[in-house]
């Protein structure tokens, strides 16, 4: 029987659909909190296919270097950060995510951040909220409608954001070197190094995973090259972007604004010069969330199992 070792703190959330559903698909399931790496081996050490949902603290080189049965390390959720990449290619352990449960609420959420910074939509809240009527002077500033829309990145992620905005007639640039082109032809999207991006869109929104290349890849300079009238949206991860460059970017008005729903460290703490700037945005790194999250979750963490088993026992 195909051994399942799911990695977890939420084992009370496990629905008997999914437990049924492994059941059906000759699939052996067991579920744990591992408090260490040692933990972690004595409880998945004969699995062939290793899950976790959320960060990863005990999957290390050493500890997946001793597990001799996996086949294959999953992630719930887009990303891959936190997982031992190079450990997994050296042992021919494939490395899974599941992008597809979170892509569209993820979109829709870079989307809302989009035209709340475009309308000064919070801030306008604020001014009806003080007594104030008069924000003219924020909603004569910006707009959406054919500027150029930057993408760093271009999975599926970041083609439902693609997708959501097409009424929008945006001229859309794209810097991923992982792209295909038949995709970007089919979203009218035109491929560019990222200094170009940078240097012509007016929104720049990062879909990129972390990665050691990708590790502050918007510094100080890269942030130098962007228009006084861009913003830049990040729903990927907190450290695409060196926090101290965009906090020096935000309050020299080297860019207008910035709406994040990730940052360094999460929570930031309460003197986190974010939190004290009027021209930013900051959610709670909940895009993925909405009233379906928890069974696209699962669904699609279910579905990439038992495809993975199938395949490997054709």
């Amino acid at each position: 029987m195909f051994k399942v070792a799911l990695v977890t703190d939420h084992l009370k959330d496990l629905p008997e659909w999914l437990i049924s559903e492994f059941k059906k698909n000759d699939i052996e399931l067991t579920a744990r909190k591992c408090e260490s790496p040692e933990d972690f081996i004595n409880f998945a050490g004969n699995a062939d296919f290793i899950w976790t949902r959320g960060l990863n603290t005990v999957i290390t080189d050493k500890s997946l270097s001793k597990l001799t049965s996996c086949k294959a390390v999953m992630r719930s959720g887009s990303g891959m950060d936190g997982l031992p990449a190079e450990a997994a290619k050296k042992s021919g352990i494939k490395l899974l995510n599941t992008p597809e449960a979170i892509a569209q609420m993820v979109a829709e959420h870079t989307v809302a951040l989009i035209l709340a910074l475009t309308r000064q939509i919070p801030q306008m809240d604020k001014t009806v909220r003080k007594g104030g009527w008069d924000g003219y002077h924020l909603s004569m500033q910006w707009h959406l409608t054919e500027q150029t829309f930057g993408m760093v990145g271009f999975g599926l992620i970041a083609r439902n954001v693609a997708k959501m905005l097409s009424g929008f007639k945006l001229n859309l640039l794209v810097f991923d070197p992982y792209a295909d082109a038949e995709i970007l032809k089919e979203f009218n999207a035109k491929a560019v190094p990222l200094n170009e991006l940078l240097q012509k869109a007016e929104f720049v929104s990062l879909h990129c995973p972390l990665t050691p290349e990708t590790y502050h890849l918007i510094g100080e300079n890269e942030l130098k090259m962007m228009k006084n009238n861009a913003f830049l949206i990040n729903t990927s991860r907190g450290e695409v972007i060196d926090e101290s460059a965009l906090i020096a970017a935000l309050e020299n008005k080297w860019i207008s604004g910035a709406a994040l729903d990730v940052t360094k460290d999460e929570p930031p703490s309460p003197d986190n010069k974010l939190l004290q700037l009027e021209n930013v945005i900051i959610t709670p790194h909940l895009a993925a969330f909405s009233d379906q999250f928890e069974y696209r979750f699962w669904k699609a963490s279910v579905e990439k199992i038992i495809s993975f088993k199938n395949a490997i026992e054709r």
